[in-house]
């Protein structure tokens, strides 16, 4: 018996299923998440609302990061920037979840999982340095763009 059962609480799967990718088999961040959805939304935790209370982007808007990087547009890419900002997602958040889609990309080339990752962990650091999050963030998407081969 699970702890969703034991305590009464009735989750959807798709909500339980991305509560345990975000959480990353960490049993108590999944309680402690789990904790919250429930005080928050009551019955009505779906997966849309574990992505709310842990922060974490959809899996398309990450997939959008790309397709705007690929785009080679820098008014999208702004544009996409501020809308991450004005949204009120953490950088930190945007550049772990930005590493996970690159790992684990199909089709794109070693080379270029490499620099996005270097880049990654590279402005990672400035934010734990207390680098500015819009600078970072247009940073790391200028150069997606320019390791995605961007025109």
């Amino acid at each position: 018996m699970g702890a969703t059962e034991q305590e009464g609480v009735d989750i959807a799967p798709d909500a339980l299923s991305e509560m345990m990718r975000l959480t990353e088999g960490d049993m108590r961040r999944a309680i402690q998440m789990l904790q919250s959805l429930h005080r928050l939304y009551g019955e009505e935790m779906d997966a849309q609302a574990v992505l709310d209370i842990s922060g974490a982007l959809p899996a398309d808007r990450v997939a959008r990061i790309f397709e705007v990087c690929r785009s080679g547009s820098f008014e999208a890419l702004t544009a996409l920037a501020d809308e991450i900002i004005a949204d009120g997602y953490p950088v930190s958040q945007v550049v772990a979840q930005m590493l996970d889609f690159v790992l684990t990309a199909p089709g794109m080339p070693e080379a270029t999982k490499a620099k996005i990752a270097m880049q990654l962990a590279e402005s990672d650091k400035q934010l734990i340095d207390g680098a500015g999050d819009h600078i970072q963030l247009m940073n790391i998407l200028a150069c997606t763009m320019r390791f995605c081969g961007a025109k």
